[in-house]
C-alpha cells in the first residue's frame, strides 16, 4: 500500500491511500519530561458540536484520527446572517474571519482592496447553518504577499451581503508560521480532511496542568510539539467581577475562552490560566458551561452587537462593552497601542449633532464610530494632523463606541468633541490701569464641537461682579464668522473709568443653530483695578488704527494698532496704490495712485486700455 508522509517540527502528518489520516505530534511539560496520560483534543471551529480526542502514551505521543469526530449536542443554530470582525485585528502574518449562516446556503467569501479590486476568494461553496470560520493568510489568489495596510472583506449569500474592514501590519505577510509542507503532501491532507480548508482548535489538559489551547491550529501547517505547564494550588478562582465571557482572566473575550469553555463541557477538571474563572463562560445564565455556551460567544466575536445574544456578554462590573473606557464630550484620554491592540471607548450622547473623535501624537492611528448596535457610521485613516486620524459622524441621542487602532505600536491622545460648541475667552492688555487710560478688551471664540456654525455676534460687557451674563452692560458688539477656522480672536479698545475702582468686563457670543450647549457662552470676567496711585502718560498722538496698502490688489486696510481685527478700507479698481499719507487731526487719509488701464507707447505717449 502506498502512503505519503509529510515531517514538521513535532508534527507527522501520515496518510496512507485509502486508509483513515492521522495527527500525530508530541506533549511534554516545560520541564522536558514527556506528558503521558493527558488528553489531546481537536474541535472543528466550522462546527463546534464536533470534536475528536485522544490520549498521550508514555512517551507523550498521539495520533488523532481526523475523520473521526464525535458530535457535542446542545447548542443552538444562529437566528441570522451575520459577518464578524477578524481575529486578531491588526493581523500578521493570518488572520481569522468568522461568520454564522441560519440556514444551508451557498456562501462567498471574499477579500478585497480599498479600489475594490478582489484578492482572494476564501470561501465558495455550500454550507450548513452554523457558525463558521475561515483563514486569510494575506495572500492573494496567485500565492503572492500583500502589502500592509487596510482591506475589505465580504460575506454574501443570495440577496444577503455584509462587509467589514482588516488591518495587516508589516511583517512577514503570506509566510506560515512554520514551514510548509511539500504541495504533494499538502495536497493529499487537504483532500483527505476538509475540502473548504477549515480551521481548528486543539487543546490539551490533564491532571495537574494548566490547560493549553490553540484557536488557530491548520492541519498540515502548525507544528505540534506542545509544552504545557505544571500547575498546583487552588484549580479555580471565583470572581465577583469582570468580564462575562472572560473565562482566562486576559481582560477579553476572544476565541480562546471560546475553546476552555468547550474543553470544560468534556473536561470539568481542567485548570485555567491566569487563575481564571470558568463561571464566567455561563453566558446563557442556565447555571451550566457548556457548547451552548461556547456557541453564543463565538455569535459574540462574529457580532459583538447582536440583538438575539445575551445582554450582557461582553460587558464588565461597570456595564461596558468589553471593558470599553468611558469617555466624555470635551474629554483628552492618553492610550497605548501594543502589538495587535485596538482600544475601546464608550460615549453617551444627551443630544443629538455631530460627534468628531480624533487623536494626536506620533503613532499612525485609524479609528472607528459605531452605533449601539455595532453598525460602522464614519471610519477614517490619516484625516488629522500627521498620521491621525479624524472622523465625525452625525448621531442622535445615545449610546456610541469608538475604536482606536493603529498601524504601529506607541502612544496616542484620544481627543472627543460633540456637536457645535462655541466657547468664548476675554483678557485685557493690562489690568491696573489709572484714570481714562486706554486698554484693549481681546475676545477669543472658538468651537470646540464639530460642525461648521453659521456666523454670530460677539457681545462685549461691562459688569458689576465677577459673572458676566447678557444681563451686564453692552458696550458693544462685533460679528465672528469661524467657517474657515476653529478659533477667532476679535479686540475692542476701550478707556479706563474716571473713578477708582474694581471693574468687571468680559464677552459673550450668541448661540447658534444645533449648538449642544448654549449655557457655555460667556467667558469668565476679567477684573481690572482703577487707582489713582498709577500714572498714565497719553500719547501726544491720537491714532487708534494702523493703515496700509496692497499694491497688487488696489486696497487701503486698517487694523487695531495690535493687529487684530485687521479689515479692507478703501478698494480701488485698476489702481495700484504706493503711499499713504494720513492727516490724523483733520480724519484724511491721502495716497498715491497709478491706473493700471493707462499703457505707454514706445513713443513716450500714453494710451488708455
Amino acid at each position: 500500500m502506498k502512503s505519503l508522509i509529510g515531517s514538521f517540527i513535532g508534527l507527522v502528518l501520515s496518510i496512507s491511500v485509502g486508509a483513515e489520516p492521522l495527527l500525530e505530534g508530541q506533549v511534554r511539560l516545560s520541564s522536558g519530561q514527556p506528558a503521558a496520560g493527558v488528553q489531546v483534543r481537536l474541535f472543528d471551529l466550522t462546527d463546534l458540536r464536533r470534536f475528536v480526542g485522544t490520549t498521550t502514551d508514555e512517551t507523550g505521543h498521539f495520533a488523532l484520527p481526523l475523520r473521526t469526530f464525535s458530535t457535542v449536542r446542545g447548542m443552538a443554530l444562529p437566528t441570522h446572517f451575520a459577518l464578524g470582525q477578524n481575529f486578531p485585528n491588526p493581523f500578521n502574518p493570518s488572520t481569522i474571519i468568522p461568520y454564522q449562516l441560519p440556514t444551508s446556503a451557498h456562501v462567498r467569501l471574499e477579500v478585497f482592496n480599498l479600489l475594490g479590486q478582489r484578492l482572494a476568494t476564501l470561501v465558495d461553496a455550500e454550507q450548513a447553518a452554523g457558525i463558521h470560520t475561515a483563514q486569510w493568510d494575506a495572500t492573494d489568489a496567485a500565492g503572492r504577499a500583500v502589502g500592509a495596510g487596510v482591506y475589505i472583506y465580504r460575506l454574501s449569500s443570495g440577496e444577503q451581503t455584509e462587509s467589514r474592514r482588516m488591518v495587516l501590519v508589516d511583517g512577514q505577510a503570506g509566510i506560515p508560521a512554520v514551514g510548509a509542507a511539500p504541495r504533494s503532501v499538502r495536497s493529499a491532507v487537504e483532500g483527505a480532511v476538509e475540502a473548504d480548508g477549515s480551521v481548528y482548535g486543539l487543546t490539551v489538559s490533564g491532571a495537574g496542568l494548566v490547560a493549553y489551547v490553540n484557536p488557530t491550529f491548520r492541519v498540515g501547517v502548525d507544528e505540534v510539539d506542545i509544552v504545557v505547564e505544571e500547575h498546583s494550588g487552588a484549580r479555580m478562582k471565583l470572581a465577583a467581577d469582570g468580564v462575562l465571557g472572560d473565562v482566562d482572566g486576559n481582560g477579553q473575550v476572544d476565541v480562546f475562552d471560546v475553546l476552555y469553555v468547550l474543553l470544560y463541557s468534556v473536561d470539568p477538571s481542567i485548570v485555567l490560566p491566569n487563575n481564571g474563572d470558568i463561571s464566567r463562560g455561563d453566558v446563557n445564565g442556565d447555571g451550566l458551561v457548556d457548547v451552548a455556551d461556547g456557541g453564543l460567544l463565538l455569535r459574540y466575536l462574529s457580532n459583538p452587537f447582536d440583538p438575539a445574544l445575551p445582554p450582557d456578554i461582553g460587558q464588565d462590573s461597570d456595564g461596558t462593552l468589553d471593558g470599553a473606557t468611558p469617555v466624555d464630550l470635551g474629554s483628552s484620554t492618553d492610550g497605548s497601542l501594543s502589538e495587535g491592540d485596538e482600544d475601546l471607548f464608550v460615549i453617551e450622547m444627551s443630544d443629538s449633532g455631530t460627534l468628531t473623535v480624533y487623536t494626536t501624537g506620533s503613532t499612525d492611528t485609524y479609528g472607528f464610530i459605531f452605533d449601539s448596535s455595532g453598525n460602522v457610521l464614519e471610519e477614517n485613516d490619516d484625516g488629522g494632523e500627521g498620521w491621525n486620524f479624524r472622523v465625525s459622524a452625525s448621531v442622535s441621542a445615545g449610546t456610541y463606541y469608538i475604536q482606536v487602532g493603529g498601524f504601529e505600536t506607541g502612544d496616542y491622545t484620544l481627543h472627543v468633541v460633540g456637536p457645535l460648541d462655541l466657547v468664548v475667552a476675554a483678557s485685557v492688555s493690562d489690568s491696573t490701569l489709572a484714570f481714562e487710560q486706554p486698554f484693549t478688551l481681546r475676545a477669543t471664540v472658538r468651537n470646540q464641537g464639530g460642525g461648521e456654525p453659521e456666523p454670530t455676534v460677539l457681545f462685549y460687557y461691562s459688569s458689576t461682579d465677577a459673572t458676566i451674563t447678557s444681563d451686564d452692560t453692552q458696550i458693544s458688539a462685533d460679528v465672528v464668522n469661524l467657517e474657515t477656522s476653529d478659533l477667532v480672536t476679535k479686540s475692542l479698545s476701550l478707556t479706563a473709568p474716571a473713578e477708582a475702582g474694581t471693574y468687571y468686563y468680559g464677552v459673550c457670543v450668541q448661540s447658534v443653530s444645533g449648538e449642544h450647549n448654549p449655557d457655555n457662552n460667556c467667558s469668565d470676567a476679567v477684573r481690572v483695578t482703577v487707582s489713582s496711585e498709577f500714572a498714565f502718560t497719553p500719547s501726544t498722538s491720537t491714532l487708534s488704527h494702523m493703515y496700509w496698502t496692497d499694491p497688487d490688489t488696489g486696497i487701503i486696510y486698517r487694523a487695531n494698532l495690535d493687529g487684530s481685527n485687521a479689515e479692507p478700507l478703501i478698494t480701488r479698481s485698476n489702481e495700484a496704490l504706493l503711499g499713504l499719507a494720513l492727516d490724523v487731526a483733520g480724519g484724511q487719509i491721502y495716497w498715491t495712485a497709478i491706473d493700471l488701464t493707462i499703457t505707454p507707447r514706445k513713443d513716450g505717449l500714453c494710451t488708455r486700455s
